[in-house]
C-alpha cells in the first residue's frame, strides 16, 4: 500500500541518519579518549615521542584504522609498543568490534535507545516498523532480534574461546614475557578480537603456540 511503501522510505531514510551519526560518534569519541589517554599515561606518550608522532594524528589514525578493520599503524611494530598499555588495547578493542561484527548489535541497541526520546526524528511508528519489520527494509546492518542475539552470543563465545587458548597455550611463553597477569589477558583478548576484524598485534606472532596459530587461521 502507498503507507506502507511511504513508511519503508522514511525508515530507510531514519537508518542512514542513525547510521551516519553512529559512524561520526565513534570516531569523534573514540579519538578523544585516544587523545586524552596517551596524553596522561607517560608509558604510551614516551613511545610517539620517541617515534616522533603527532599525538592528535595518531589518535585519528588508530580510531579510523580501528573503526574501519584497516590494521594501519602508525608505528613499525602495530601495536606491540603498547602491549602494556591495557587502557589504550580496551578502547581500540571495543572500536574495532562497534565497526564490524558488532556493528548490527549495537545499532539495534541504539534504535531501541531512540524509541524513548522525544527528540528523534523518527515516528513511534517507523521506530517500531524498523525493529519488527527489518527483512522489508533491505538493510544489511539492521538484523531481526533473534538473528541480533544469536551474532552477540556467537562474537562473546568466539571470543571466550581464543582468549582462554591465548592464555593457556602462552601465559608463561616468551610471548607475554615482561606483563602482568592482568596484561596477559588484555592482549589475549586484543588479539582475539583482531584475528577476525582489523589484523593488528600486541603481540609477536612468531612466538606464538602453533595450536593458536591455527585457531587463528580457523577463525578468520
Amino acid at each position: 500500500s502507498t503507507n506502507t511503501t511511504s513508511l519503508k522510505k522514511g525508515c530507510r531514510k531514519y537508518i542512514g541518519f542513525v547510521l551516519l551519526a553512529y559512524m561520526v560518534l565513534i570516531l569523534l569519541v573514540g579519538s578523544l579518549l585516544v587523545f586524552l589517554y596517551v596524553a596522561h599515561v607517560s608509558t604510551a606518550r614516551d613511545v610517539l615521542t620517541r617515534k616522533s608522532i603527532n599525538t592528535m594524528l595518531f589518535s585519528i589514525s588508530v580510531t579510523v584504522s580501528s573503526f574501519t578493520n584497516g590494521g594501519l599503524i602508525p608505528t613499525n611494530e602495530s601495536m606491540a609498543v603498547f602491549s602494556s598499555n591495557q587502557g589504550l588495547l580496551l578502547l581500540l578493542t571495543g572500536q574495532i568490534l562497534a565497526g564490524n561484527t558488532l556493528l548490527p548489535v549495537f545499532l539495534r541497541l541504539v534504535i531501541w535507545a531512540l524509541r524513548g526520546l522525544s527528540i528523534t526524528r523518527a515516528k513511534p511508528e517507523e521506530l517500531e516498523f524498523m525493529m519488527n519489520n527489518t527483512k522489508a527494509l533491505g538493510s544489511n546492518h539492521l538484523l531481526p532480534n533473534k538473528q541480533t542475539v544469536f551474532l552477540a552470543a556467537s562474537v562473546a563465545a568466539l571470543i571466550a574461546v581464543a582468549v582462554t587458548f591465548f592464555c593457556c597455550l602462552n601465559w608463561e611463553s616468551a610471548v607475554f614475557a615482561g606483563l602482568t597477569p592482568n596484561q596477559k589477558i588484555t592482549n589475549a583478548l586484543f588479539m582475539a578480537v583482531n584475528t577476525r576484524q582489523a589484523g593488528e598485534n600486541s603481540i609477536d606472532c612468531s612466538l606464538v603456540a602453533p595450536a593458536v596459530l591455527i585457531l587463528c587461521i580457523a577463525m578468520m
